[in-house]
């Protein structure tokens, strides 16, 4: 059996495995890696153990990175929210202004009602 033979063969495997067995995904993912080595006369060496080796790295960089996004989101909610706070409290200041001054206007009113009643 040629090489090529050989290759169309595995693929053909892995194929008929399909993704949903337990080394087909597998298979077909590294396809590629054994073809590329099998051309170049070199033993396959990739294996489950480097693939999940790999995709073990990768999702540890993918974690972090998630994580560092999560700390800035973090971070800057919590700025929004002081900022929030803060505009909130000015809002209450104003609010109670607007009372005192409201209840400062109806008791002018009233004494004014009252003069002009009492005249």
């Amino acid at each position: 059996m040629t090489k090529t033979e050989e290759l169309d063969a595995l693929y053909k495997f892995a194929s008929d495995l399909g993704v949903g067995s337990y080394i087909g995904e597998w298979l077909l993912h590294i396809f590629p890696i054994v073809r590329r080595d099998l051309e170049s006369d070199y033993v396959p060496m990739e294996t489950i153990r480097d693939t999940i080796a790999k995709a073990e790295a990768e999702a540890g960089w993918i974690r972090t990175a998630a994580e560092n996004d999560a700390a800035r989101l973090v971070q800057r909610a919590k700025a929004e929210l002081a900022q929030a706070e803060t505009v909130k409290a000015r809002a209450v200041a104003e609010f109670d202004r607007a009372e005192k001054l409201r209840s400062s206007i109806l008791s002018a009113i009233a004494a004014a009602e009252s003069r002009i009643s009492n005249a």
